[in-house]
């Protein structure tokens, strides 16, 4: 019995993530060419999309997609890998399970012991970001940005206070809206980067406050395009954690512990106390 069963495992195949363009083919890895020609099927969002890449460099490996009774593609791919097949999942564009249901298979696949090889690639808003010339250590991704209703209300309520770079998508439909619903709740002054049409022809990035930006997008007869939108740090909350900090400090050379001290300022000023703490440790 144990010799069957260790004769089932070796014949398990392994799931492959690979990223694809998000525009620009040339940005494919020669890593993700080799992993789509020696897999045994590749699962794709858009088969159509996929195709028109795998004919660009030679690929000849059967395409199917995952969309379309998803649970139940789930359980095909990994009876595929179970019977010994290597699978790759990639995207329409783009690195897979950002923003499309893949984590869910992935998720699967280590539920049953399948081996995952993740494969490191294209992403629009990393690519925005290192871009955008705003902190990087730390930032919020939203992915798409709420259409309408509480959450849309929520979403710009927890900006306006949030700290950290903020990366998110936009349609080219919404854009202006998004933005503008933005500015009456920050203000004009919080810095914006938008990048449209990333890696691709017509690539254009636009810096600076959100007043300025608005404006040059409502100077266009047509806004075309897909958009990633990065808010800078808020400066305003900015200038209250070092406030925040300065107070802490002074408590702290009065003799009070670290802690205690942050939570005095963290009371007084709004700002996390986890923040102030952190701050403190570093002096």
């Amino acid at each position: 019995m144990k010799q069957k069963i260790q004769e089932k495992v070796e014949k398990k195949g392994t799931l492959y993530i690979v990223p694809t363009p998000i525009g620009n083919l040339k940005d494919i890895t020669l890593r993700a060419i080799e992993v789509l020609k020696n897999v045994d099927f590749i699962f794709a969002e858009d088969t159509r999309e996929t195709i028109k890449l795998l004919r660009q460099f030679g690929i000849k490996t059967e395409v199917a997609t995952y969309l379309g009774g998803y649970h139940k593609k789930i359980e095909e791919i990994l009876r595929l890998i179970f019977s010994g097949k290597d699978i790759a999942i990639v995207s329409d564009r783009g690195t897979p399970c950002v923003n499309d249901p893949g984590y869910e298979l992935v998720a699967k696949a280590y539920e049953n012991k399948v081996k995952v090889v993740p494969l490191p690639g294209p992403n629009a808003a990393i690519t925005a970001l290192e871009a955008s010339g705003f902190p990087t250590d730390e930032f919020f991704y939203l992915g798409f940005f709420p259409k309408k209703g509480k959450q849309r209300k929520s979403i710009i309520e927890f900006i306006a206070r949030e700290r950290r770079t903020v990366v998110f998508y936009e349609s080219p439909k919404r854009l202006l809206s998004t933005l503008k619903d933005l500015q009456i709740e920050i203000g004009d002054d919080r810095f914006c980067f938008i990048a449209r049409e990333l890696t691709k022809a017509h690539e254009e990035l636009i810096r600076g406050r959100l007043s300025e930006v608005i404006e040059k997008l409502q100077s266009r007869s047509r806004v075309l395009g897909e958009f990633v939108v990065v808010l800078g740090p808020s400066e305003k909350i900015e200038n209250l954690e070092s406030e925040a900090v300065k107070l802490a400090r002074l408590l702290t050379n009065e003799g009070l512990q670290p802690k205690k001290a942050a939570k005095i300022a963290s009371n007084i000023f709004n700002v996390k106390q986890r923040v102030i703490y952190e701050y403190l440790l570093r002096d």
